[in-house]
Order: C-alpha cells, then sequence, then structure tokens
C-alpha cells in the first residue's frame, strides 16, 4: 500500500477536531487523553508527522490533551 499525500493530508484532517479548545492549564495532568492508532511502524514518515503534531496539541492546549502514539 503506498501513502499518497492526499491520504496523509486526510488523515492529519481527521486528527483536527481533537484541538477544541486552547487553555493554559499549567503543570496538571491530562484532562483529555487519547490514542492514536495505525498499522504502520512507527519510524514511518506519517507516525513521526503524527508525533509532530501531537507535541503541538500538546502545547497549544496547555497540557490538557495528551495524545499516545
Amino acid at each position: 500500500m503506498t501513502i499518497t499525500r492526499r491520504s496523509l493530508m486526510i488523515g492529519a484532517a481527521a486528527s483536527i477536531p481533537l484541538v477544541s479548545t486552547i487553555r493554559y492549564a499549567g503543570a496538571q495532568a491530562a484532562e483529555f487523553n487519547y490514542k492514536y492508532a495505525n498499522n504502520l511502524p512507527l519510524t514511518h514518515p506519517m507516525n513521526l508527522r503524527a508525533q509532530e503534531a501531537v507535541e503541538k496539541i500538546r502545547e497549544q492546549t496547555g497540557g490538557r490533551v495528551a495524545i499516545q502514539i
């Protein structure tokens, strides 16, 4: 199976609803915990970009949203 730019963008767009609010929560535990999974190895470019997205989401939500890959 070949990963196309289109399927990568669809996957990225599907993860956008995870970020519903942007607030600063300090150094508390995450209020929302999610798990993201697919059938690709962690070293696959899609998962590397997903990890970057997770870090951005954590940063923009002030740690309220935690996503495990």
